[in-house]
C-alpha cells in the first residue's frame, strides 16, 4: 500500500469526522425560540417594561418576587441556560418539537408569562398570542392594560389559564377566545 498525504489520511480519521461535524452545529446560550423572545421584546415595548414594578398591593407571593423587570435585558435570552438568569414571569420547557413549533426552534419555547401586579401599562400587541402559542398560563391580571383583548387569544392552543382582570380593557371578548386550549386533553382542564 502506498503511504498519501500525512495531513489528509489524519482528515479521513474515525475520531475526527464527528468533531468536524461538531463545528457545524449551533451555539446555543438559551432556550427560547426566537420569534418567542421577539414577542416578549413587543410586549416589553408596548406596556412600559421600563417602568414595571412589583405592585405595593400585590399579595406576599415568594413566585412573584422580586418583580418587575427583573432580568428582562432585551439582549439576553429570556431562557438562558443559567437558571436564576431567566426573565422574571417567563416560564420556558425544553425541548420544543420541531414539527409543530418550527425550524425557528433552538431547543425550547416558552410556556408561562405570569406578571400579575406588576405595573403594566398600554395595550397587549396583537402579536403576542400570535407567536407565543405554547403558552399554557398566562396572567396578566392587576396591572392597568387598556384597549381590547387581541383576537390572536385563539391561537393559544394549549392555553390551559388566562386571567385578564383588574385592567381597564374595553370592547367585546373575541370569539376567537372558544378556540383556546384545542389541543389540551379535556382530562387535563
Amino acid at each position: 500500500r502506498r503511504r498519501g498525504d500525512p495531513l489528509r489520511d489524519r482528515l479521513r480519521s474515525p475520531l475526527l469526522l464527528p468533531c468536524l461535524c461538531l463545528l457545524h452545529l449551533p451555539t446555543v446560550l438559551g432556550l427560547a425560540k426566537l420569534s418567542d423572545k421577539e414577542a416578549l421584546v413587543e410586549l416589553y415595548g408596548a406596556t412600559g417594561g421600563d417602568t414595571w414594578a412589583l405592585s405595593a398591593d400585590a399579595p406576599y407571593d415568594e413566585m412573584m418576587l422580586p418583580g418587575g423587570n427583573n432580568g428582562w435585558d432585551t439582549t439576553t435570552d429570556p431562557c438562558p441556560v443559567i437558571f436564576n438568569a431567566s426573565w422574571h414571569g417567563v416560564a420556558c420547557v425544553d425541548p420544543c418539537y420541531t414539527p409543530i413549533d418550527g425550524e425557528d426552534c433552538r431547543f425550547g419555547r416558552i410556556t408561562g408569562l405570569q406578571l400579575q401586579f406588576n405595573n403594566l401599562t398600554g395595550t397587549i400587541p396583537e402579536g403576542l398570542f400570535d407567536k407565543l402559542i405554547n403558552l399554557t398560563a398566562i396572567d396578566l391580571s392587576h396591572n392597568t392594560l387598556s384597549g381590547t383583548i387581541p383576537t390572536t387569544v385563539g391561537k393559544l392552543r394549549n392555553a390551559q389559564v388566562l386571567q385578564l382582570s383588574h385592567n381597564l380593557l374595553s370592547g367585546t371578548i373575541p370569539t376567537e377566545i372558544r378556540s383556546m386550549g384545542s389541543h389540551v386533553p379535556p382530562d387535563e382542564i
